[in-house]
């Protein structure tokens, strides 16, 4: 259940009147506290952003993401996440305000969960692993001595979901998994990539 709760408080925070149907067994909606503030009416419709521009900090902008993270790590940060977005122009991004709230408020609590509030910038577990867990030589073949653990604040994890995700990208994640928890852009483009 605490999922559910992260993704009602960041409907909430987003100035959405409720968090919708993401209780675990009956659909049913969740309302926001009364102190918590508006921002655009739900079901507005607005232009989504230009080709090459996200347009999700038109209603979460850094303060917020300071106040609902207060404990994150550096790797993760506002800017990381906006400038990923931009290459990720359909990412909360239709034109429809509720809609791309509900989808920035479930990535957010999603990759929150994944990452313990971005504290985490790999797996907490990761050295209890042996070098091949998270290896799938049938895909493609590992890199010696790398470790596909979760990292990120998707958790990305497996030797196939490093490939295509360095392929998207054009960086070898490959042979370079450890690049997904030390710099911010490839961070969060790898998250984006896997939520898209």
């Amino acid at each position: 259940m605490k999922f559910v709760g992260v993704v009602v408080s960041m409907g909430c925070m987003l100035g959405l009147s409720s968090a919708g149907h993401i209780t675990q067994s009956t659909p049913t909606k969740v309302p926001c506290p009364k102190e918590t503030p508006t921002a655009t009416k739900t079901g507005t419709t607005t232009t989504p952003s230009p080709e090459g521009k996200s347009s999700f900090a038109r209603f979460f902008d850094q303060d917020r993401f300071h106040t609902m993270f207060p404990d994150a790590v550096p790797l993760y940060n506002f800017d990381g996440l906006v400038n990923a977005a931009d290459k990720y122009t359909k990412f909360a991004n239709t034109g429809n305000d509720t809609n791309d709230k509900r989808e920035l408020a479930a990535f957010l609590a999603q990759t929150a969960h994944e990452s313990d509030n971005f504290k985490a910038p790999e797996e907490y577990a990761r050295n209890t692993y042996t070098v091949w867990q998270y290896c799938d030589n049938s895909t493609y073949p590992c890199a010696p001595s790398r470790r596909y653990h979760g990292r990120g604040p998707i958790q990305l994890s497996w030797n196939y979901n490093y490939y295509n995700a360095g392929k998207a990208l054009g960086i070898d994640l490959l042979d370079n998994p450890d690049i997904v928890a030390n710099d911010t852009a490839v961070t969060w483009m790898t998250a984006l990539w896997y939520w898209m």
